[in-house]
């Protein structure tokens, strides 16, 4: 039997609320710990686990805040923006050692070092887009509902002033999917329709958050590296993103990938690999 109120008592790995009824756990988006629900609609996905695809917020957890976001409740971009950030890192830390633990449940899990983000919003140099009569958006989260949105607040501001300039939206396709990458370099806005994602070469959405992980990467290596003659295989490469910078520490860089990205990168250095198969 399918309980009418639910309290959500914590976050799945993935931002969904967790409640709990006898044997059956209900996964709810949108909601967080301290939230009490009326179920108006829900989805069986296993035996006794169910998703919440519809609910009234009976009581505020003390942690929920107001979207900035006028979409959020709809779209099924973004998972955390009605929680402080602060709990957003935490939820997100405590996924990382449950994943840790799955793989060496055995081993002493190191303590694992946040660097948080300096900006939460206007930091994606690149977001794909779905197209539906002619309007940008959005799906709706576990559905093939095209959300319409006005703008996208998470990208940067040349693309937040590009899809909501009249030009653009007058060029718009009447269906189909685009992606949007603001080269920060070129000063550039690019734009492919209907191709396979990161068409123009992969790379961090978070440009400030990918710089500070590359230093990272770097320090590493420089401390860890002995031997020049070592070589560096980077599994999962995209067009190097990572490895790029420490090429002067090694004698030779393989890339490995799913995806054809040797035009990005040097071709004779370059593996085109089914990852997940080969």
């Amino acid at each position: 039997m399918i309980p009418k109120v639910l309290t959500i008592h914590s976050l799945s790995p993935m931002g969904e609320g967790i409640a709990h009824d006898s044997d059956q756990i209900f996964y709810i988006p949108k909601t967080c710990p301290g939230d009490q629900i009326s179920i108006n609609k829900v989805k069986r996905l296993k035996k006794d686990i169910f998703k919440v695809e519809s609910f009234k917020l009976l009581t505020e957890s003390t942690d929920r805040r107001q979207s900035i976001c006028p979409f959020f409740h709809n779209c099924g971009g973004c998972d955390y923006l009605h929680l402080p950030y602060s709990k957003e890192i935490e939820n997100k830390v405590n996924a990382l050692y449950l994943n840790i633990r799955r793989g060496f449940a055995n081993s002493e899990i190191p303590l694992i070092q946040v660097h948080s983000a300096q900006k939460r919003i206007e930091y994606r140099n690149r977001i794909q887009l779905q197209i539906d009569k002619k309007q940008i958006g959005f799906m709706q989260q576990d559905s093939h509902n095209h959300i319409p949105i006005e703008n996208c607040l998470l990208a940067e501001k040349p693309i937040q002033a590009h899809i909501s300039s009249k030009q653009f939206k007058d060029s718009l396709p009447k269906k189909g999917h685009m992606e949007i990458t603001f080269d920060e370099k070129m000063n550039k806005i690019k734009t492919n329709h209907n191709q396979r994602y990161a068409a123009d070469g992969f790379s961090q959405v978070n440009r400030r958050m990918n710089e500070a992980l590359q230093e990272i990467v770097l320090d590493y290596y420089k401390r860890s590296i002995t031997k020049t003659e070592t070589q560096l295989i980077e599994l999962f490469s995209g067009s190097g993103n990572l490895s790029n910078s420490l090429k002067n520490l090694f004698s030779s860089t393989l890339h490995i990938d799913s995806y054809d990205f040797s035009q990005q990168t040097d071709n004779q250095n370059f593996l085109k690999l089914n990852l997940y198969k080969d």
